[in-house]
């Protein structure tokens, strides 16, 4: 698990009374690669929220348990077809369904990093962005909101998990993680390809194909694996299962640790 690096003391719950803009973003956070079914969550933050602050939300929104490095980038869109969109996801905030644009994603932008010592591009403990820089200000350089560029947020860089982060409208203050789909990908699974043999071990289970290398690995999913579920994963609703009152309520107690 990552140790909780020193820092100024500050407010872990970001707040908007001096915030110009009081609409907080709707986002929508996608784990790229991964497909049948896809895994998306929609998280509504403050305009001031900061990269540190993100951090924890996203772990606990999609599942992760916190036990990998993680790192932020600004990633450039090369090319943009909105004829060609995923949807519509939809959910109570955007009961018309949000359409994903198909987007190819670019090289990631060299951010300015005044917070490094001169002439230092990367420290222990660094993740990537400012961990002060805020949403907005990043929206403000790079035009988020306009799918110029994404906000990116790699996980664990050994199975090397990329999620895509896009806006899909300015709302009002709602509470944290307020949709998705999807059922949490196991810590350690061996990235995409390793989560997709996860699901075919319970695919198979209880057929002809079921074998003693299918079983061991249902047994270490639910017994052994950091996030793992005994409930398993067999079947359309598991694999699409995600609670938004869990989510929050492991949000609540990430922020309460620390990260």
């Amino acid at each position: 698990m990552e140790r909780p690096r020193k820092r100024t003391r500050q407010s872990s719950q970001p707040s908007t009374s001096a915030n110009p803009n009081p609409d907080w973003y709707l986002l929508h956070a996608r784990i790229m690669g991964i497909y049948d079914p896809v895994i998306w969550r929609q998280l509504s933050v403050p305009p001031d929220i900061t990269v540190d602050q993100l951090h924890p939300l996203m772990i606990a929104a999609v599942g992760w348990s916190m036990s990998h490095m993680h790192m932020w980038s600004i990633r450039r869109i090369q090319e943009i077809d909105p004829e060609e969109s995923e949807g519509p996801m939809k959910s109570d905030l955007n009961p018309e369904g949000y359409y994903l644009p198909q987007m190819l994603v670019a090289e990631q932008v060299d951010h300015p990093r005044p917070d490094l010592p001169p002439g230092e591009d990367f420290v222990p403990g660094d993740h990537g962005l400012p961990p002060t820089q805020t949403l907005a200000e990043l929206d403000a350089i790079y035009d988020i909101s306009g799918n110029k560029h994404v906000l990116y947020y790699e996980y664990d860089m050994g199975d090397g998990w990329e999620h895509m982060i896009t806006v899909e409208k300015r709302i009002k203050p709602t509470p944290v993680v307020t949709g998705g789909s999807g059922h949490s990908v196991a810590e350690d699974a061996g990235g995409i390809v390793g989560w997709d043999f996860l699901k075919e071990a319970y695919r198979t289970k209880n057929t002809q194909r079921d074998d003693e290398e299918m079983v061991e690995k249902r047994e270490w999913y639910e017994s052994m694996c950091t996030n793992g579920d005994p409930r398993g994963l067999k079947g359309k609703a598991r694999l699409e299962h995600f609670n938004v009152k869990e989510a929050n309520e492991a949000y609540a107690t990430w922020k309460k640790v620390g990260t």
